[in-house]
């Protein structure tokens, strides 16, 4: 059984950890290997967000044996272009030994109901473009490309971006 509740302030360096082995384990041979071997944990950001101290960022959790097993990280968006009402979901990332058993899923739909509670009226995200697992989950859930693209990821460039849209709700007016 999964929980998924908000981050608190003293899982800092377990969502820094479990970023760090996400992250290699889906963007190896993507994004330069000594980058995926000396990630920082940022584990005082992450105690922060969970503080509060973020604005209105909100850090999700899903918990389960005991360990957090995967987080979901979402904010106001930070697309120049972004509409009023407009969120973003910054990171999704799961155990990589517990994709596919719905982790992600609860974590999710979690973070887009608290997001549409807190007023949000759409949603994107920056999905690598090769990341083809991770676009279909996306799409599954009602996302779509919407043709905004970028060259970089994470500050690496030649990682191509795309970004991810989904309304949750109709525009005021």
């Amino acid at each position: 059984m999964v929980e998924v509740r908000p981050a608190v302030e003293n899982e800092g360096y377990a969502i820094g950890a479990l970023r760090s082995r996400a992250w290699q384990a889906a963007y190896r041979g993507v994004l330069p290997d000594a980058m995926l071997d000396a990630l920082p944990l940022d584990e005082e950001r992450w105690q922060a967000i969970a503080r509060g101290e973020a604005g209105e960022e909100r850090l999700w959790v899903a918990f389960a044996g005991g360990k957090i097993v995967g987080y979901c990280h979402t904010g106001p968006s930070r697309d120049a272009d972004a509409p009023e009402g407009c969120d973003e979901v910054y990171a999704l990332y799961v155990e990589p030994d517990l994709i596919g058993f719905g982790v992600g899923n609860s974590l999710f739909e979690r973070a887009l109901v608290d997001l549409l509670g807190r007023g949000s009226t759409t949603v994107t995200l920056w999905v690598l473009e090769s990341a083809a697992r991770a676009r279909r989950f996306y799409e599954v859930a009602g996302f779509a490309a919407e043709g905004a693209r970028r060259d970089e990821c994470e500050g690496v460039t030649g990682a191509a971006t795309v970004r991810y849209r989904r309304d949750l709700a109709p525009a005021a007016g």
